[in-house]
């Protein structure tokens, strides 16, 4: 099985585009690094909706994924769940 492992990922790594390097200069690599930016900066100001008719629809797909985010930052477990496995765990069963 570890062969036939092995074998499947030299395959796979054999189809693989290597990216062209007859272009490159030796003074690239000695050229500095770009500047790291905010992103705030990059993403500039916030764009306005084109079509007035699809600013509803947006706004609350924005709304519900809003929601979601917040309800995945809630607790996963209850509090009297927890009490119960912390019980078990203390009592051994």
């Amino acid at each position: 099985m570890r062969l036939f492992a092995a074998s499947l990922l030299l395959c796979l790594a054999a189809c693989t585009q290597f990216p062209q390097l007859d272009n490159w200069d030796p003074s690239d690599a000695s050229a500095p690094y770009p500047d790291l930016l905010p992103l705030s900066a990059l993403l500039g100001p916030e764009a306005e909706v084109t079509q007035p008719e699809l600013r509803g629809p947006i706004e609350a797909r924005l709304y519900r994924l809003r929601q979601r985010a917040a309800d995945l930052r809630g607790q996963v477990v209850s509090a009297p769940t927890k009490r119960r496995m912390r019980q078990a765990i203390t009592s051994g069963g």
